[in-house]
């Protein structure tokens, strides 16, 4: 069984609130899964309770953003003699002048695309970045994509789900996109 379909076989669960909360949760630092996965299904045979489970994924995923800028803060001077002997210090620049230059919205863009939001999490704290922008910032990215899943999800139902699980990623790279442009744009003028 794949980890998509162990995800879905959880929201049955009477239990399934909790295995979410936790999901976004660890998501945002260190587990590979997506929320997406459990709120979606949620939504779509719950809508009544569709925004709520929004608000709670969203404030979730954001607490466990802190985790990671946690981890990012106190791991960097470690990290950062690994990083100079070898072939990532490039990679560590050019993401250093990411956040020098965009700030918030590398954060927004990330927790919002498909992009992985834990990688973000623990780069802002590395990069020590003002904790109340990043927070800010966690909330609209992530509040922005949770909000328009259970949306979705809460009014077309399972049949949406279905029918979006092949866009589900294009769709998401492509308002990531709209929204690094709408970002540049502001900055830019």
């Amino acid at each position: 069984m794949s980890i998509y379909q162990k995800c879905l076989s959880w929201f049955g669960s009477p239990n399934s609130e909790k295995y979410l909360f936790a999901v976004t949760f660890l998501e945002s630092f260190i587990i590979p899964l997506i929320p997406d996965v459990l709120l979606a299904p949620m939504c779509a045979c719950r809508p009544q309770r569709a925004m709520y489970l929004a608000l709670m994924t969203t404030v979730l995923s954001t607490l466990g953003g802190l985790v990671g800028y946690v981890l990012g803060f106190l791991a960097l001077d470690t990290m950062l003699a690994w990083i100079a002997d070898d072939a990532w210090h490039n990679n560590y620049q050019q993401a250093k002048s990411l956040f020098d230059e965009w700030g918030a919205g590398v954060i927004i863009v990330a927790g919002f695309s498909p992009i992985p939001y834990k990688v973000f999490t623990v780069a802002a704290g590395a990069f020590a970045q003002p904790v109340i922008v990043f927070i800010i910032a966690s909330l609209i990215g992530r509040g922005m994509r949770f909000f328009l899943v259970a949306y979705v999800a809460q009014r077309w139902g399972m049949a949406s789900l279905a029918y979006a699980r092949p866009w589900i990623e294009r769709f998401g790279w492509l308002l990531a996109l709209a929204l690094v442009l709408a970002i540049a744009a502001f900055y830019w003028y």
